[in-house]
């Protein structure tokens, strides 16, 4: 944990004391980026008011150079430095120039490890990009990949395939038998697993036996109500009168822990029927092949494999009549006495083949002569050491139906015989193995109960809480516990060594192997805590069981696409950026011709800024949102927003959206408001090249465009000079009316933006404001930008951007491209279904001489048959 303090004005402005689970400045600098509104914004513009840095470390009381940004300490102080007090600083003989360190260039090397000459270069993004995803081996490519809308969601549409391989591992199901290969489930958040991998099933003296892998652990365990209320068969709550037992293991187990079950075996399902050959007792149609049914499974290594046959009653009857009344009795079914006999009773027999097609066991003394009911057998065969496949083969072979009555006369009683004969299922067979497995560190659900009630073995399906996940406190330490927060599912997936991506490090032979994955410590865990506090205030959950083989980018773009992120990889981490609404001026940065760089076809302002724009067709006007609904057993379920105002002026548009993890259906709407919203209002991007301080900016930033000709006049440029109230631009002003909603939005002395109302403005280039600027009165040569804004609606002609991507391109410059930021879309996606969409003024006339297909008073139609 390290202590970090501020000192003079950056004390007043942040607070004086702030802790971190970091451990070097460099991340403890990236944190509080992250994590203290305006901070980052301050760093990088401090040296344009004469305000440099001092760190003094734990280790380093004369202060660092840059080069110790990277070295460890317990704890820090940042001390603001004045122009003019550079030299021999604080006494010591290590004091100087070198310990002066400018805001922006700690910003460079903490969040983006762009560098200057100026400072030190330390890699290029495209270098720094290209190194971590060698290391990393996952091709992390973020940067420029997706834009911040939504990247990954999957779409209903046959032509694209975006995020439909996140979709299939989240939605699909996995095969009912464990096989070798198949990938281990995952499961986050509270859900119904239904189609765990099978890794023991089988039925053994009427009594069923289950185990099903879960996931991988360690997990939480059942849902509020616990194991009666969460466990069905067949989709049917489980009685305990079925029931015999039930065991579930975390997955924290290194040794084994169900005794109950096999630990592993399965059962093939037959329900194959067998029917008596030959015709009546009395023919003799020996034409008719017997009945035979054959079964054959592949799974090496098997030690026993049970055969379970449900035969119908076989007997013969006898009832005596004299004058005293009647008594009936059961016999066995080729008994001779006084009926003669019959010599068919039910027979069966039972052949195991391996897979030589050699015979191992010929079981054909299965008679059945005296049974009365319907009853189950069971047999048992040892197949341990044979080849693969094995084939149990099951043949009725007793011919004919059962002998018609007999009746036998005396002189003062009667006997009359009868012989009845059931039919025969051969209902299952059963594998299983000898080993005792253990299964470490997977969570496992086991069974009993009787088999009697199910005529084939039932479906288990199980509600739990899953995985126990890393979360990040307000200190940055990351601690492990159950959450279904989305951000915190990512974290795991992307960091986790055994199911994630994450970095792992085993012993084989005495020698230590690595293999290349994501360590926490590459994680910047603040924009991932930020992310978390996102969800948690919008209610955003992810539930979900990931039972499938998955492309991993797609996967974790997929996953962050549930609460509008993006990941980026910059200055060696990987970070979230949220589409979010920004509500405070100081993350806003100006952009005009004054400092971008324009084309070298010529200096005017049209060649600083170029658009492009979204189709008509592709503006979404309704969006169908698909999603698990637990009331109906967690079946997927649709919700339609639509817009009538955006449908009457773009046509009906519709998009569909499957959300992942959701199993809610207001979550489902917002994120279908947030697409119609997106798709409708950020409908253009802007790209503009900058100099060495585009190496600041990273996706996520809104800037301020004050291009003349999107905007219509004069609205951007740097200041000459200033009073108390007023700003001397160093450009004339366009004459036009500026009353109304307009602000001015300039850098204080803090550095950062801020924005005041105007009251007039002269063509000669003087803005004058309500108020005074007080202590943060802008300087010379900043920025200034004047818009015109309304209270819950961004005009039109003064549009902000917000960065999607920045590309440095080798000569000092870099390359920005922005997409339309509009404020009004925040609302409606958080507002609920009572909020509508501000999208701008809109109406639609027609001439009064145009003819109307339909006259509203009178409607005539006729139908025609075709001849």
């Amino acid at each position: 944990m390290m202590e970090i303090t501020f000192a003079g004005e950056v004390a007043r402005r942040f607070g004086a004391k702030h802790r971190f689970a970091v451990t070097t400045p460099n991340e403890a600098i990236r944190a509080l980026c992250q994590l203290l509104p305006g901070f980052r914004a301050f760093l990088t513009s401090a040296h344009e008011k004469g305000i440099f840095f001092q760190i003094i470390t734990s280790n380093q009381e004369e202060g660092i150079t840059y080069d110790d940004l990277e070295l460890g300490c317990q704890s820090f102080t940042l001390v603001p430095v004045i122009t003019g007090n550079f030299f021999g600083l604080f006494g010591g003989s290590g004091g100087g120039f070198l310990s002066i360190l400018a805001g922006i260039a700690l910003v460079a090397f903490a969040m983006t490890g762009f560098g200057f000459v100026t400072f030190g270069g330390i890699g290029t993004i495209s270098a720094g990009i290209q190194t971590a995803t060698m290391a990393l081996g996952l091709g992390l490519l973020f940067t420029g990949v997706a834009s911040l809308f939504a990247p990954g969601a999957p779409t209903g549409s046959k032509n694209i395939r975006e995020g439909r391989d996140a979709d299939d591992a989240v939605s699909g199901g996995a095969a009912p038998v464990a096989a070798n290969g198949q990938p281990i489930p995952l499961l986050f958040g509270e859900y119904l697993v239904s189609r765990m991998p099978v890794i023991s099933s089988y039925i053994k003296d009427n009594e069923g036996f289950y185990m099903g892998l879960v996931s991988e652990g360690d997990i939480e365990g059942f849902a509020s109500g616990g194991a009666k209320e969460n466990l069905y068969l067949d989709g049917l709550i489980a009685k305990n009168s079925v029931l015999s037992n039930v065991e579930l293991t975390d997955g924290t187990q290194t040794s084994k822990v169900i005794t109950n079950v096999d630990s592993a075996g399965f059962s093939i399902s037959v329900n194959a029927p067998f029917n008596p050959q030959g015709g009546d007792y009395d023919d003799n149609d020996n034409s008719v092949a017997n009945s035979q049914v054959t079964r054959t499974f592949t799974q090496a290594e098997a030690d026993f494999v049970r055969v379970r046959l449900s035969v119908g009653p076989c007997f013969q009857s006898r009832t005596r009549s004299n004058k005293d009344g009647s008594e009936q009795n059961y016999r066995d079914y080729t008994e001779k006495d006084g009926s003669g006999g019959a010599d068919n009773p039910t027979h069966m027999v039972i052949r195991i083949f391996d897979g030589d097609g050699n015979l191992r066991h010929d079981k054909d003394d299965l008679i059945f002569e005296l049974q009365t009911s319907t009853k189950l057998h069971e047999y048992e065969f040892d197949i341990s050491g044979f080849p693969t496949p094995i084939s149990i083969q099951v043949t009725r072979v007793d011919r004919r139906g059962p002998r018609g009555p007999v009746t036998d006369t005396g002189k003062t009683s009667q006997r009359q015989y009868s012989w009845t004969k059931g039919p025969v299922q051969w209902v299952s067979a059963d594998v299983r193995w000898a080993e005792k497995l253990v299964y470490p560190f997977s969570s496992l659900l086991a069974l009993r109960f009787r088999a009697g009630e199910f005529s084939r073995f039932p479906q288990v399906q199980v509600r739990l809480k899953g995985l126990k996940l890393p979360t990040i406190n307000s200190s940055l330490q990351v601690k492990y516990a159950y959450s279904n927060n989305p951000a915190y599912v990512l974290l795991a997936l992307l960091t986790d060594p055994r199911y994630g991506a994450g970095q792992r490090v085993y012993t084989i032979d005495g020698v230590q192997h690595i293999q290349a994955g994501i360590r926490m410590r590459d994680i910047d865990l603040a924009s991932f805590k930020r992310a978390a506090k996102y969800c948690n205030k919008h209610k955003i959950e992810f539930n979900g069981y990931v039972n499938r083989d998955s492309d991993a980018l797609e996967l974790f773009r997929g996953i962050a696409s549930t609460f509008q992120a993006q990941m980026i990889y910059a200055g060696g981490f990987i970070t979230l950026v949220l589409d979010e609404e920004v509500t405070n001026d100081d993350d806003i940065r100006i952009y005009s011709s004054a400092n971008t760089i324009g084309d070298s076809s010529g200096d005017s302002a049209a060649s600083h800024f170029s658009y492009e724009g979204s189709a008509r067709r592709a503006r979404s006007t309704a969006v169908e949102v698909s999603y698990i609904e637990p009331a109906e057993f967690y079946k997927e379920r649709k919700t339609l927003i639509e817009d009538a105002e955006l449908i009457d002026r773009y046509g009906y548009n519709l998009t569909n959206v499957r959300a992942l993890g959701c199993t809610n259906e207001d979550q489902a709407r917002r994120m279908g408001r947030y697409t119609l919203a997106s798709n409708t209002l950020s409908t253009d991007t802007v790209s503009f090249k900058v100099g060495p301080d585009g190496a600041m900016l990273i996706p996520g930033d809104i800037c301020l465009i004050l291009d003349p000709l999107k905007t219509g006049l004069v609205s951007g440029g740097r200041i000459k000079g200033t009073t108390s109230s007023t700003i001397l631009t160093d450009r004339p002003l366009t004459n036009t009316d500026y009353s109304g909603s307009c602000f001015v939005y300039v850098y204080g002395q803090s550095g950062v933006a801020k924005k005041y109302p105007v009251t007039s403005v002269s063509t000669t280039g003087v803005i004058s404001i309500a108020g005074s600027f007080g202590s943060d009165r802008p300087t010379t040569m900043d920025m200034w930008g004047i818009v015109k804004e309304e209270p819950n609606q961004q005009s039109r002609k003064n549009p902000m951007y917000r960065v999607q991507s920045v590309k440095e391109e080798g000569d000092g410059t870099y390359s920005v491209i922005g997409i339309k930021y509009d404020k009004a879309k925040f609302p409606f996606v958080n507002g609920g279904d009572s909020t509508t969409l501000k999208s701008g003024n809109y109406s639609r006339s027609f001439s009064a001489s145009r003819k109307l297909t339909v006259n509203p008073a009178k409607i005539s139609f006729s139908l025609r048959t075709p001849d």
